[in-house]
Parts: C-alpha cells; sequence; structure tokens
C-alpha cells in the first residue's frame, strides 16, 4: 500500500528534512510544504496521507487543528527536538496522531516512526534502513549499514 507523506516545515531542506525523506520513499509519495501550501496538498486528501509536522520551537501548532479539520482521515505527526512533552501533549489535544522527536541519528529516527505509524513500518529497522537482512542492532551499534 502506498502513502502520500507531506513534510511540512518553514525550513524545506534541512538535514533532518532530507533524512526522513529519504526514509519514508520506500513506502509511497513524499513532497514537501510549507506551512501556507500543506492545504494545497491535501485538497484531494487521500486515505493514506500522513502530514509530519515540524513543530519549531516557538512555533505555532494551530495549522495541525486546521490539516485535522479540513482533511479530518488524514494522520498528522508532530515533529519536534524539544525535550519537554508540552508540545506533544498540546499537539494531541489538537489532533495529532503522533509524536516523533527529531534526530540525525537513522536508528532512532527509523525507531521513532515505526513506533508512531506501526501498520505503515512493520518491517526491521533494518529493512527501513536499506540494510537488508533481519538485523537488528543493540541500540550502541548503530554502525551495521555503514552509514
Amino acid at each position: 500500500m502506498r502513502y502520500l507523506f507531506i513534510l511540512c516545515s518553514t525550513l524545506i531542506e534541512s538535514e533532518w528534512s532530507n533524512l526522513i525523506e529519504q526514509m519514508l520513499m520506500p513506502y509511497g509519495a513524499v513532497e514537501r510544504s510549507d506551512p501556507g501550501t500543506v492545504g494545497l496538498r491535501l485538497a484531494v486528501c487521500p486515505d493514506r496521507a500522513v502530514v509530519i509536522m515540524d513543530a519549531e520551537p516557538g512555533g505555532d501548532l494551530a495549522l495541525l487543528a486546521s490539516v485535522k479539520q479540513s482533511c479530518p482521515q488524514a494522520r498528522v505527526l508532530v515533529a519536534t527536538a524539544s525535550p519537554t512533552w508540552r508540545r506533544a501533549r498540546d499537539a494531541f489535544r489538537l489532533g495529532a496522531s503522533g509524536y516523533i522527536r527529531k534526530s540525525l541519528d537513522r536508528w532512532s529516527m527509523a525507531a521513532e516512526l515505526r513506533e508512531a505509524l506501526p501498520d505503515i513500518f512493520s518491517t526491521p529497522l533494518s529493512a527501513m534502513l536499506g540494510c537488508g537482512g533481519a538485523y537488528e542492532p543493540e541500540p550502541a551499534n548503530h554502525s551495521v549499514c555503514g552509514r
């Protein structure tokens, strides 16, 4: 089953967004959008839409409520580097489907995605990272893929 992933951020190009795009591509189409155009991307509102919103520090989560109002079946993940759960709690109150912590570590990010969207990412972490095989690393072993 293919999904439409929309990465919504004011920073269209970042190391984190490039990493997450690489991880999502095998599972569906990946589009990047700024907050002003995410509604246009959801105009058709496919049943398999997943919006991943970058909740920057001090950023407004009102866009999340707007997305859920215009396309209730879309799943919205809020991604933040914030060390507190306050942003997550606020996001869930506004209708977020999940919350992921931004990381530049491929293993951590794969684990976050798999936990937030288990129906999509049910494959072993090694397959999500393009390693091949079914090797599940110990937490300290992050270089198994040579990346």
